[in-house]
């Protein structure tokens, strides 16, 4: 069919990630000029056989079947070809400055920031759109020791996940939380997912069908967050994407230093190019710093104060308010409604202050007591205190004075709040019934038990079995043997009326 096609011009989009080997079939006889569009520093075209990549430094790099032609013509091995002409693209749209700044001084020297990066705005509720947060908190392994994941970056991922969602300013998709790892991304899947809509690409999907992890958990939102989308994904599977704010865990954290996936510059360049306003980073530098390319982040991370055991979260309405979170726990502690913990400063409908905390929903209704000695309610009641929204409109206030009434039907005198409608047919009657049964005895049930309105005036009157002791067995009972004592404990046989 292609060669049907006389084409002089081969245009290849994404070159850097399509292997020589499905490139070079497209390359017909009447082929003229090829255009390669792409960047050979991001992750290489995923193969299947790992020790044919070149990533594996026990000879993988003699096949390098995972290196494109496009790599190979702009970046050849010494003595292994010519370098091609080409030209590169030095004006760079997604990321901040302070962001690209990364990259910039790791592989990129001569990229430029567009001026429209320079109107991202801050990530609401933080002190700074970029930062490290470095721990020393071990990292796991699962029983076939295939997968890494780190308990703790899973809990302050979604806890970081939470305070960012909570500032109401984040639409679905505009978080991602990456991952090199498909135990990690397993458990902070089934973590997220409780609070949480967590989407996966289809790639990470089919990975955690393959490795047996997948599971449809499924959970309650958290109070005061709507249901919002969560993109989670490995690394080598968000290629190509991007999101407003990105969240990184890292996972390893080893006394051996070992980075594991993490070591390749090619991985850590997606890492660290897929947000526009912010990116955090959660992960043991110490485990890091061995790889050159992570020793060079971390130095431009402390230059620039981007760097510490502490994250900095910022109160919207009191941003002077020093907030600052090590733990999981502490987002809760410190700052439980996306806020911080000072009272609320905005005033209700009524002009009387929120009762609330920082951050937390302020009340519809305001509670706050109001007193006023000469208030009289419609039924002629005194009622000097009253919730302010009461207050506010006479005709919602039920009258809790007590006042004696009489039961239509029953003809019982009650006593009841003021506001309660005793001819209603969903009043209950609670005095005792007094009415005399066929078997001499008292009925001593409630009323409503025995004397049912239909709320006009007609009453349905119907008692139940007496159950009480009855004397006439026992003065029949007087003169038989000790020896038959449970007869004077019968009830009266008197059935039902």
């Amino acid at each position: 069919m292609l060669r049907r096609l006389p084409s002089k011009v081969m245009l290849c989009e994404e070159a850097g990630e399509v292997l020589e080997a499905h490139l070079l079939p497209a390359l017909l006889p009447s082929v003229e000029h090829v255009i390669l569009i792409g960047d050979h520093f991001p992750l290489r075209p995923q193969i299947q056989v790992y020790g044919l990549s070149r990533e594996n430094h026990r000879g993988g790099k003699q096949y390098s079947l995972d290196r494109s032609l496009f790599e190979r013509l702009v970046n050849p091995d010494d003595g292994s070809g010519v370098q091609i002409p080409f030209s590169t693209l030095e004006t760079q749209r997604r990321m901040h400055p302070s962001i690209a700044q990364l990259v910039r001084d790791t592989l990129y020297p001569r990229l430029e920031d567009a001026p429209s990066v320079m109107a991202h705005p801050e990530v609401c509720g933080m002190r700074r759109r970029l930062f490290w947060l470095d721990h020393q908190h071990p990292e796991a392994t699962d029983e076939l020791g295939t997968s890494y994941s780190n308990p703790f970056e899973v809990e302050m991922t979604t806890a970081l996940v939470t305070h960012l969602l909570r500032q109401g300013s984040y639409e679905a998709g505009d978080i991602a939380v990456l991952t090199p790892y498909l135990g990690q991304l397993h458990q902070l899947r089934h973590r997220l997912v409780e609070s949480f809509s967590t989407v996966l690409g289809e790639r990470d999907q089919k990975d955690l069908d393959a490795a047996g992890l997948n599971d449809n958990a499924r959970g309650a939102p958290i109070p005061g967050v709507t249901m919002q989308t969560i993109r989670a994904a490995t690394i080598d599977n968000f290629q190509g994407e991007e999101a407003k704010v990105v969240i990184c865990s890292l996972v390893r954290s080893n006394a051996q230093r070992r980075c594991g996936f993490l070591r390749t510059s090619n991985r850590i360049n997606v890492l660290l190019s897929r947000a526009k306003h912010g990116m955090y980073i959660i992960g043991n530098s110490a485990t890091s710093c061995d790889v050159p390319m992570w020793r060079q982040i971390v130095d431009v991370l402390k230059s620039n104060g981007n760097f510490g055991t502490l994250l900095d979260l910022q109160c919207p309405r009191h941003p002077e308010s020093p907030i600052a979170v090590s733990e999981p726990d502490h987002f809760m502690q410190y700052s439980p409604e996306g806020g911080c913990d000072q009272d609320c400063a905005d005033q209700l409908q009524c002009d009387h202050a929120c009762p609330k905390l920082c951050g937390d929903q302020c009340p519809k209704l305001c509670q706050m007591a109001v007193v006023d000695a000469n208030r009289r309610l419609a039924c002629g009641h005194a009622v000097e205190e009253l919730p302010c929204w009461q207050a506010q409109d006479l005709s919602l206030v039920m009258c809790p004075v007590r006042v004696e009434k009489t039961v239509h039907g029953c003809n019982h005198t009650v006593q009841v709040a003021c506001h309660v409608n005793v001819g209603s047919p969903e009043f209950n009657c609670q005095a005792i019934c007094g009415a005399e049964l066929p078997c001499g005895h008292v009925c001593k049930l409630p009323c409503w038990k025995c004397n049912v309105s239909d709320g006009e005036n007609n009453v349905q009157t119907s008692h139940e079995a007496c159950d009480q002791l009855c004397d006439r067995i026992v003065d029949l009972c007087a003169h038989l043997p000790q020896t038959l004592p449970w007869l004077k404990a019968m009830s009266c046989l008197q059935g039902p009326v």
